[in-house]
């Protein structure tokens, strides 16, 4: 069976100091885990495209205004029988960044990214008494504000089990 190509996602970097106590919360919940791409949100969801680096390379070289994203809610979304535990972030703008994104991609499937739930993912896999206390702890910070948005990134796999890295800018 011929493999569809690299897998990529388009995420926005989520500055400090929200990162690091995102990182701090990843090594203290996913205990063994290794999260392979920083703090962020998810722009244009995983997706496969033939071809495409050019156009990715761009698009990271792309100058968006800053734009305020509203974070704080926690929610749990399933993911293929495990869960996982994200922050809501909401903001005008980042329906714009990923309108603009896609009208960059040709080829791009735009079902897959109609109506995304845009979040910063904290933690998966995280059941009974290690998911109340992440609730607690998450209680506890108030993670709740609002932070500037305007780097951009492309990442991409060519294996399911392979870490997500950075595509080149060059």
């Amino acid at each position: 069976m011929n493999s569809p190509g690299p897998k990529y996602v388009i995420v926005g970097l989520v500055p400090d100091p929200l990162a690091r106590i995102l990182k701090t919360l990843r090594r203290k919940f996913n205990i063994g885990s290794i999260p392979s791409l920083p703090p962020h949100i998810t722009i244009i969801s995983p997706f496969y495209l033939p071809d495409a680096d050019g156009n990715l390379s761009a698009i990271q070289k792309q100058t968006f205004e800053p734009i305020q994203v509203d974070y704080g809610e926690m929610k749990v979304f399933p993911d293929n029988g495990s869960n996982v535990v994200y922050l809501k972030c909401e903001g005008l703008g980042l329906n714009q960044i990923r309108q603009k994104i896609v009208g960059m991609i040709p080829g791009l499937d735009k079902s897959g990214n109609a109506n995304p739930e845009f979040h910063i993912t904290i933690a998966r896999n995280i059941f009974g008494q290690k998911f109340l206390d992440l609730k607690a702890e998450i209680g506890k910070l108030k993670l709740r504000g609002i932070f500037p948005l305007n780097r951009v990134r492309v990442y991409y796999k060519t294996t399911p089990n392979m870490l997500w890295q950075p595509v080149s800018l060059v």
